[in-house]
């Protein structure tokens, strides 16, 4: 009898046991799950953030590296169309550049020598690939060097803003009002605000941050300046 309230008893107290510690096991198992779950979601967040960090790096990095290449190229003969030019002894030798020879469909190609030994200007030219002209001009024919500038952009040369398309014309005047042209100087201009452009200067910061030309402008006057200490002429337009 007493044996029996005795195991009764004690069956009895570990279902009291095993009752009071459900409760603490499912809050150990919640708190586990809450911190399981919170370290998942930080550790996404950390990703998140980390990639985002690593886009916005690239992102200024590839800013900066065209920002660069803007300025190295700012002025590039990439954008121009000019006459090769070079020295030969005290002889300068200007011929058509490889731009140039495809503007024409390759019909046409110029060579001129310019040497102060022999006080001539000989001026070369090809015409359809086979016909051939050769012209020789003493330096005491010409009277001047013809140094002529035209914008070819309608909108810009017309007073709206825009970059210029630069063109330069070289020729030489001889006596009796004779003209005899060299060579002509092509490339993207830098940009203009126009007169008649209703919008502010500031809105355009973009084109002028990011504003590139060509060289025909400094090759051309580098070429018109050689001529005039060459031959001894000055320059009209």
């Amino acid at each position: 009898m007493w044996s029996g309230s005795f195991s009764h008893r004690i069956q009895n107290a570990k279902v009291r046991i095993a009752t009071a510690l459900t409760p603490n096991r499912a809050l150990e198992q919640t708190r586990d799950s809450v911190l399981r779950y919170g370290e998942l979601v930080g550790r996404e967040l950390l990703n998140f953030f980390v990639r985002r960090k690593m886009d916005t790096l690239a992102v200024i990095l590839v800013a900066a590296a065209l920002l660069a290449l803007v300025f190295v190229f700012r002025r590039t003969r990439l954008l121009a169309i000019v006459p090769r030019i070079s020295r030969d002894g005290e002889k300068l030798i200007a011929r058509t550049s490889i731009g140039g020879l495809l503007l024409s469909l390759t019909l046409l190609y110029r060579t001129i020598v310019v040497d102060p030994n022999r006080q001539t200007v000989s001026i070369s030219t090809r015409v359809f690939w086979i016909i051939r002209r050769l012209r020789t001009i003493p330096f005491t024919e010409i009277e001047k060097i013809i140094y002529r500038y035209q914008d070819l952009n309608p909108s810009s040369s017309l007073g709206f803003s825009g970059d210029s398309k630069d063109w330069y014309s070289v020729k030489l005047r001889l006596n009796r009002d004779r003209e005899i042209h060299l060579f002509h100087f092509l490339g993207e201009g830098e940009f203009h605000h126009g007169t008649l452009d209703w919008l502010p200067e500031w809105m355009y910061w973009s084109d002028r941050l990011f504003d590139m030309r060509g060289t025909q402008d400094d090759d051309s006057r580098s070429f018109v300046k050689q001529l005039e200490r060459m031959i001894g002429v000055g320059t009209v337009n």
